[in-house]
């Protein structure tokens, strides 16, 4: 997945430092026209289209070759001179500017009045009203000053996986508009918004990598584990669950409630796994160097083995532990993707397979090397 919270390169940093710093005291929020931007890019050596092209960038089949830092509207191939280069949240986020981190706390704030905006959903239930809220309207109820409000139109207006604004230039305080992908879009941070758009334009995965068949297999594999680290290592590692919650190990999901209560209780095993130590404070992430140090023939290529399968745990926990809250995050997007399921999860009878399945995987690959290893 494209991460528009990637590290930007110096060519790029550079970029960013010829559009921004010189127009952010502009009253009137203007962008600088593509010619000025490459001519001040080739006194470096740089090629200003090449340079916005390779910035990180989402949602490339689905407008205008893609949401990123800094791009034109009418870029697929090279601007004209006369178009303009403008910044998104994606390149407030780049700079470190007192005032993009304003520009960028009042277009969150004006998000916040979208997403208020469409209680009125729940009191229609037989035509769509009305939800775009007026960008004037919204600072002042959010408290903004007003001086921000020309330079939140001008990023607003290019913000559309997070919100759809019309602006009426030169009266930027007409601006109006709703939400765009999200459905609700209540940010503390850029970057909390950011991976929210970022999970919103990821094409979703309709494969699941593995299958999973037998319902107690999961339950074997994990008793197969423990005698094993009994055996090998004279401590068992598994705190062994209420036979209750082995059941919903067991059974199918056919909910996302039974996906959570599974979800909760493979956490439970997983985070109690008996690992000496205190650094860091859960067991999945102390068990490799528990492990080379009880285990001196665990050479090279089983350690990978191992780490790739404590890996998948942790990706479990990290769902598991981020299951009652809304917003996305980059490491539960990571964890979706590296055990093979979509984000967000719509089918939790498949997930929940693929979750076992991955699990009967990674229980069962640390058996076998904790075994070769003794």
């Amino acid at each position: 997945m494209s991460s528009l919270l990637d590290r930007l390169d110096s060519d790029q940093w550079k970029l960013l430092d010829i559009v921004w710093p010189q127009f952010i005291g502009d009253p009137d929020a203007r962008w600088p026209v593509f010619g000025f931007v490459d001519f001040q890019m080739r006194s470096y050596g740089l090629d200003a289209f090449d340079v916005m092209s390779g910035l990180p960038s989402i949602g490339q089949t689905l407008y205008h070759g893609g949401y990123r830092a800094a791009w034109s509207p009418t870029a697929g191939g090279p601007p004209s001179d006369d178009d303009i280069v403008y910044l998104t949240m994606a390149g407030l986020y780049q700079i470190s500017d007192t005032r993009a981190a304003e520009v960028g706390a009042a277009v969150l704030a004006y998000l916040d009045q979208m997403t208020d905006a469409r209680a009125a959903f729940g009191e229609n239930p037989f035509n769509v009203p009305n939800v775009n809220v007026e960008l004037r309207q919204a600072l002042v109820a959010s408290g903004v000053d007003l001086a921000r409000m020309p330079w939140t139109a001008a990023i607003a207006k290019h913000e559309w996986p997070g919100m759809r604004v019309t602006v009426d230039y030169p009266a930027p305080g007409e601006a109006s508009g709703g939400l765009g992908l999200l459905r609700e879009a209540r940010f503390s941070s850029i970057k909390d918004y950011l991976v929210a758009i970022t999970a919103a334009t990821t094409p979703q995965q309709t494969v699941s990598v593995l299958e999973y068949h037998a319902p107690q297999g999961l339950l074997r594999t994990i008793d197969h584990f423990d005698v094993t680290c009994e055996l090998v290592l004279k401590q068992p590692l598994i705190s062994k669950p209420a036979m209750a919650r082995s059941a919903l190990i067991a059974q199918e999901a056919q909910s996302q409630s039974d996906l959570q209560s599974g979800l909760s209780a493979l956490g439970e095993i997983i985070g109690e796994l008996r690992v000496p130590g205190k650094n860091p404070n859960y067991a999945a992430g102390r068990l490799l160097t528990w492990l080379t140090g009880q285990l001196p023939n665990l050479d090279q290529a089983a350690q990978a083995r191992v780490r790739d399968a404590i890996d998948l745990l942790n990706a479990v926990r990290e769902i598991r532990n981020s299951g009652q809250h809304p917003k996305p995050h980059r490491q539960l997007i990571d964890a979706h993707e590296l055990l093979g399921l979509p984000f967000p999860i719509q089918d939790p009878a498949a997930a929940w397979d693929t979750i076992r399945a991955q699990m009967d995987v990674a229980f069962g690959a640390l058996q076998e090397e904790i075994m070769a290893a003794r």
